[in-house]
């Protein structure tokens, strides 16, 4: 348009130094617009140096170079036109038309070739428009990726630190082994002691009550022995007696007879006339007192030695019995207390066992009740165990009435509720879902999950239900990649949420 008016000027006022003036203009402000437009061209090549594109590159340097020539042809353009100006103004008016004629010509067919640079330029502003656009869009694809690579190095940052953590959990839980072991060595150790006492204290029982056998046989034997020698002493003594009894008898006899002593008639025997029949009566009597003497035995005079010794050795045996019988209510009284004991802990490990049960009952079944119960014997010790269930919908019944699948639920509660009360370091569950359904499947993956929060147990289940697979964090897989060789796989379904996420 700015070359049309341009053309009007000159052929109005052919002569006038304003149309000069305005045609210098004109070609000095596309000369400027033209260096303008290079310069964009280059800035935006330079800014496509970090764009790995070898064909973007290539497309705007042939571009460029074709910008470049359409601004060598104005410039030659311009001075052509510049020259033609100064001839312009020492032609006459005449031939000034002759001559502006075939410059109009040249002119419009300049306007041509400037309408398709023009339109090439177009084209390449627009691709240059495109192209900023796909620098800030792939400047900010950069960002993401950026933001990517940090968030990347976070999360990496935040799995190692959890690692760390993790290894010093498991360098925990592979100590906890040796103590339990040591502790397991140690009450083992104190069981055995234990149990070599009793056994060593049973066998002193038995050898001490055979050996108070023996000394109550003794003492029995001792007991008639002493009886028996007791009833020869007073046989002897009542012999003796019998025998003084009729010496003095005799004496009395012999005073009031012959008013002398029996001495004093032994002396006198020469002197006094005793009768015949009176000597042989009186060796008679000592002759059946011999007899007498003779049948009676000889006399022990250890008799009274032994008999002490004899009772020596029964207080001994007696104090050894005491203090036996001591020994034995003492063991007893121990035996009782540690079954008191027994009882204690066992109604109360009972009583927390059986709220845990109902508890963990009715998260398995969503609803219901259960309850232990202690048959067949008052004493706890010697008692057995039956688990009285009722689930949803049903009266309140044994185990062995229910269905395949309830009594696997119910065993899993039992087994729960004794972990809840005592947990230890590693849960192993091999294939116990296999005769649950899907919802029952879904309650024992919660309850698992819920177990995990409270306590620091961790579960290792054995499983081919799909539906617990997808409701652990972590998979280990066996499958064979070669014929006969397996290969352990491993995969961190936490990992990959995030990865997906």
């Amino acid at each position: 348009k700015a070359l049309e008016t341009l053309s009007e000027k000159i052929f109005a006022n052919i002569g006038n130094t304003e149309t000069k003036n305005a045609i210098n203009n004109y070609l000095n402000y596309f000369k400027n617009f033209s260096n303008s437009q290079c310069k964009i061209l280059n800035e935006t090549i330079n800014n496509f140096e970090n764009i790995e594109s070898q064909k973007i590159k290539q497309n705007l340097k042939n571009i460029l170079n074709s910008f470049e020539e359409s601004s060598k042809n104005i410039e030659d353009l311009y001075n052509l036109i510049k020259k033609d100006n100064q001839e312009l103004s020492s032609f006459n008016k005449e031939d000034a038309k002759n001559e502006f004629t075939k410059k109009t010509f040249l002119l419009k067919e300049l306007q041509e070739k400037y309408a398709i640079f023009l339109s090439k330029y177009e084209t390449i502003k627009n691709d240059s428009i495109k192209r900023k656009e796909r620098i800030k869009s792939i400047d900010t694809e950069i960002d993401n990726w950026r933001n990517l690579e940090q968030n990347s190095k976070t999360k990496s940052e935040s799995l190692l630190s959890r690692l760390k953590n993790l290894e010093k959990e498991i360098a925990k839980i592979q100590i906890k082994p040796s103590e339990i072991g040591e502790q397991k060595g140690f009450y083992q150790e104190n069981i055995k002691n234990t149990e070599e006492a009793r056994t060593k204290i049973s066998l002193e029982i038995e050898v001490a009550e055979n050996k108070i056998t023996e000394i109550n046989k003794v003492l029995t034997d001792i007991n008639e022995k002493v009886l028996t020698g007791r009833e020869k002493k007073v046989r002897f003594e009542t012999l003796i007696d019998n025998h003084k009894v009729k010496i003095s008898e005799l004496e009395n006899k012999v005073k009031e007879d012959f008013k002398c002593s029996i001495d004093d008639l032994l002396n006198e025997e020469d002197k006094l006339s005793i009768e015949k029949t009176s000597i042989e009566k009186i060796e008679n009597s000592l002759k059946n007192l011999k007899d007498e003497r003779d049948n009676m035995g000889a006399v022990n005079l250890r008799a009274d030695d032994e008999t002490k010794n004899l009772e020596n050795q029964i207080n001994k045996m007696m104090e050894d019995r005491k203090d036996l019988l001591a020994g034995i209510l003492k063991l007893k009284s121990s035996i009782n207390e540690l079954n008191q004991k027994g009882r204690e802990k066992l109604i109360d490990a009972y009583d927390k066992v059986g709220r845990k049960f109902n508890d963990v009952y009715t998260k398995l079944f969503g609803g219901g009740n259960a309850r232990l119960e202690l048959i067949e014997s008052d004493d706890p010790l010697e008692a057995g165990l039956e688990l009285l269930v009722s689930p949803p919908g049903k009266k309140l019944q044994s185990i062995t009435l229910l269905s395949g699948g309830e009594q696997a639920l119910t065993a899993m509660a039992l087994i729960f509720a004794v972990f809840l009360i005592n947990p230890a370091p590693i849960c192993i569950l091999d294939e116990v879902d296999a005769p649950l359904d899907d919802a029952n499947v879904t309650r024992f993956c919660s309850l698992i999950e819920e177990l995990t929060k409270i306590t620091e147990t961790k579960f290792i289940v054995i499983t081919h239900h799909a539906l617990t697979m997808s409701r652990m964090n972590r998979l280990y897989g066996v499958t064979m990649a070669e014929r006969g060789v397996s290969q352990l796989v491993a995969v961190d379904l936490e990992k990959a949420e995030e990865m997906v996420a």
